[in-house]
């Protein structure tokens, strides 16, 4: 196969915690957008949190796609903080603080700073800012820095949103002890399907009140999260919440091999039901049929190629599952990479596999270089045909369900799509 590194895109051997990853587009296409319309996104889907974009003009403008009314259904303000010629050059403290005091006068009770690149450029010190305000004003402020010349694009302004967010409500710092005491336990996402419902019902007969807790209404439970004892992980764009809040914490989104769940249900056991108490095991009895689907996937899918296109923290977990079933992963669409990566990149490497890891923005490379491979993609792409994709509806409903279950959907989804090949048709994976 002709190796195609005259696009630059990175393999994933070269990759460290510091590398950054290039975009699959050549140099003069645009890129995504800058972590600010995601923040601003995010926001407005919270609800209940005002918004204060610092920057020029042009940031303001665009602005207003996101949050297209200054007032938000619960009364929020969407406001933005235009920096003139001299604030541009000697800094802009003294009229922000103005504006954020005026909007604590109007109402606000939660404000998110959004600082653009200008503003990032010349080190206005928001931490300074914060705390000269603290004290005299009620609201809430916390601040991202979402500088797009900083980041590849998006991911960074639901991240940061979420890490800050949790750091205004900072909880309790960890206990030393592995074992909880029964109490409230955080549940970072959606309970879906029949084994969330399970493991719901395992803890609940255990002594523990479960709190759900998903975009649509995390602000409102801020407050009762900073009570719980336990948090478990199962949306990854929480991850960054779930660290600020300091509280011990299983992360069950990032499993897919069926005795990594295994352990991590083992380790939840271990941390909810007390020494000496009769140790009822979680009603997941999907263990040993995932063990059979991961078999029959390891003949039905050996050898195939496949992309990555979505759910991008969590795409090396997944191709590490599936290059152990003996899939081939050719490129994977990412925006950083982690240190908690490092881990499912050995992995991968261990495997013979050395895909490329790139941001996705444009796909015309794409296609050129994935006439080679007659390709598999988990999530949309114009590069591979519909009857070869996992389309994002589905990737949806797939990620939205916990532990063995998820496993289960995506090998079936993706030995349905195995079979449909073997049926014949098109000589390759590209359009």
């Amino acid at each position: 196969m002709t190796d195609k590194k005259e696009y630059g895109w990175l393999p994933l051997s070269k990759a460290t915690v510091r590398t950054g990853i290039p975009l699959s587009g050549i140099p003069g296409e645009p890129g995504r957008h800058c972590p600010m319309h995601t923040a601003l996104a995010l926001a407005k889907q919270l609800g209940n949190i005002s918004t204060l974009v610092v920057g020029t003009a042009e940031c303001g403008y665009y602005s207003r796609y996101v949050m297209t009314e200054q007032r938000g259904r619960n009364g929020e303000l969407h406001y933005v903080y235009e920096l003139d010629a001299n604030e541009v050059v000697f800094g802009c403290r003294k009229g922000l603080m103005e504006a954020i005091c005026e909007m604590d006068r109007e109402g606000a009770k939660l404000i998110l700073l959004i600082l653009t690149c200008v503003p990032a450029l010349i080190g206005e010190d928001m931490e300074a800012v914060m705390q000269e305000l603290n004290g005299k004003i009620a609201a809430k402020i916390f601040f991202i820095d979402g500088a797009h010349f900083k980041y590849n694009g998006y991911l960074t302004g639901f991240l940061d949103t979420y890490r800050q967010l949790g750091e205004v409500y900072n909880g309790l710092e960890s206990r030393e002890s592995i074992h909880i005491e029964n109490g409230q336990v955080n549940f970072l996402g959606s309970l879906r399907g029949a084994e969330a419902l399970a493991l719901k019902c395992a803890l609940t007969e255990a002594g523990y009140e479960i709190l759900e807790v998903n975009h649509q209404d995390i602000i409102g439970k801020m407050a009762k999260i900073r009570e719980g004892s336990l948090t478990i992980l199962q949306d990854p764009n929480q991850g960054q919440l779930a660290k600020a809040l300091k509280k011990p914490e299983i992360s069950l989104c990032r499993s897919f091999l069926a005795e990594d769940i295994r352990a991590d249900y083992r380790t939840l056991k271990e941390m909810t039901i007390p020494e000496g108490k009769a140790e009822k095991e979680f009603q997941l009895n999907s263990y040993e049929l995932l063990k059979e689907k991961e078999e029959k996937a390891r003949k039905e899918l050996k050898g195939i190629p496949f992309i990555i296109t979505v759910q991008e923290l969590l795409a090396l977990p997944i191709a590490a599952y599936l290059t152990a079933l003996g899939m081939e992963p050719k490129l994977l669409g990412v925006e950083s990479f982690s240190q908690e990566d490092c881990i499912y990149r050995d992995r991968i490497l261990n495997e013979g596999y050395d895909p490329y890891l790139v941001t996705i923005t444009e796909e015309k490379n794409l296609k050129e270089w994935g006439k080679d491979y007659p390709l598999f993609s988990i999530g949309h792409s114009t590069a591979v045909l519909e009857s070869r994709m996992i389309n994002n509806p589905q990737v949806q409903k797939i990620f939205a369900l916990v532990g063995y279950e998820r496993s289960i959907f995506l090998l079936d989804r993706l030995m349905e799509l195995a079979k449909e090949k073997e049926k014949g048709g098109e000589a390759d994976g590209l359009i």
